[in-house]
């Protein structure tokens, strides 16, 4: 069964798309540290078993500076939606955990959508505050 998709008001987006660009920051500079030691480790190695060794370390390599793109990829997506979200050409939908920019037109823009934490969504969904009126 499908999400049924939820529209969003473009200033709620901000906050929230800010949110995941930091964090999403911190994991790209956390995995592309550790894809710069594997690297280091696997040019460093000398010796009778380098071989081995410098496999392990260059899949390491991989693997970090991969999943390291893959969040570098979410994090310009978000800071995409945070520099959109006052065009007002451009509607909000969360459709389940993924937050997608359309142009008035109908048009999907994948530059400016991305995936959200469930609770972040839950955020996003939430009723306003209330405040008082004097």
């Amino acid at each position: 069964m499908l999400p049924v998709p939820v529209h969003i008001p473009p200033e709620r987006v901000p906050p929230i798309a800010k949110e995941v660009s930091s964090t999403k920051q911190t994991w790209v500079i956390l995995f592309w540290f550790v894809s710069a030691l594997a690297l280091i480790m696997g040019l460093g190695w000398q010796g009778h078993d380098t071989g081995e060794r410098i496999g392990g370390a260059s899949f390491w390599f991989l693997v970090s500076f991969a999943l390291g793109l893959k969040h570098y990829k979410i994090m310009r997506c978000a800071n995409r939606a945070v520099e959109r979200a006052t065009d007002p050409n451009v509607t909000w939908t969360l459709a389940g955990r993924d937050l997608v920019a359309y142009t008035d037109r109908g048009v999907s823009l994948p530059d400016a959508s991305f995936k959200l934490s469930q609770s972040q969504a839950t955020m996003l969904t939430a009723l306003p505050s209330a405040t008082l009126r004097q």
